[in-house]
């Protein structure tokens, strides 16, 4: 199998251990697939569309898509499609259409996702008030994608009905599947009930992971740690992977901005928090795919 991870994409298992793309990679390999990365070298092209990205927001005051650049694109298929071509891999598989809307095979595809561009569109703030020319360039990559794609892995029927209503995918292409934690072990049933007996009987433990401090609601988390708090409780609320916009984080909030989970003691440290937590956070304001709570 190959696994297109260009240098672009926020997927590439090389760069970005701790996120989905290497999880999948894992999970492959756990079952015997051997698994080749196809990557890219990050293209100059990638720094003039930066810089038109800019331009266009300070001109017109519209999103102009960096990730949805087709010169970009094109410029990292090319490469990988090279490695595809020279691989004896039996089939190509992706997480999202993008990797793989150019790329020149006739190696079988797949890929997995959580969602769609049309139900992103103005509801991920990363996705709002999109220019005109990006909006057609992303619709036309779904469209590629969907197309080239032989089987589609979707984790939500909110992003299966988006497929079949508004990008018209056959339903015998989808597949309703759900996307695993990105943990390398999930714990036992017993260590699980171990968990649970151990845990305080003080306080509350609460926790909330996430990459986007404002996306996955950590000021939500925060008010209701306060709440309990107010109402006499003994209560600490752990935040784990972000960044807060702020110092001023109340001392019994304890903010951890990166936990590298392939660091032996600092995954030690992840599942410790994790087990002694009470309750898991899931204030988010948008999200396609509630993946942290897998």
């Amino acid at each position: 199998m190959i696994y297109p991870a260009p240098s672009t994409d926020f997927t590439n298992p090389l760069k970005h251990k701790e996120l989905i793309g290497n999880y999948i990679v894992q999970t492959f390999e756990k079952f015997g697939v051997e698994v080749e990365i196809g990557t890219s070298p990050i293209p100059i092209l990638k720094y003039y569309f930066y810089i038109y990205k800019k331009i266009y927001w300070l001109l017109f005051h519209k999103n102009y898509l960096l990730d949805r650049a087709i010169p970009v694109l094109k410029s990292s298929a090319k490469s990988i499609s090279k490695q595809i071509e020279n691989s004896d891999a039996d089939f190509i598989f992706a997480f999202g259409t993008l990797p793989i809307a150019f790329l020149e095979t006739n190696k079988p595809i797949y890929f997995i996702t959580d969602g769609t561009f049309e139900v992103m569109n103005d509801y991920n703030p990363n996705y709002a008030n999109v220019c005109e020319h990006s909006y057609k360039n992303a619709e036309m990559l779904e469209n590629i994608g969907f197309s080239k794609a032989r089987k589609i892995f979707l984790s939500s029927e909110w992003a299966i009905q988006s497929a079949l209503n508004h990008y018209k995918v056959p339903s015998s292409k989808i597949v309703h599947t759900y996307l695993g934690a990105n943990i390398p072990n999930s714990p036992s049933l017993n260590e699980v009930k171990q968990f649970i007996d151990e845990r305080s009987k003080e306080s509350i433990n609460l926790i909330l992971i996430g990459k986007n401090w404002q996306g996955k609601g950590a000021d939500r988390a925060i008010a209701i740690n306060n709440e309990l708090i107010n109402r006499g409780y003994i209560s600490n609320l752990h935040i784990i992977g972000c960044k807060p916009p702020h110092d001023n984080t109340p001392p019994n909030v304890r903010v951890i901005e990166n936990l590298d989970k392939t660091i032996p003691a600092e995954l030690d440290e992840f599942q410790k928090i994790l087990s002694n937590s009470h309750f898991m956070l899931f204030p988010t304001h948008y999200d396609t795919f509630g993946h942290v709570v897998c």
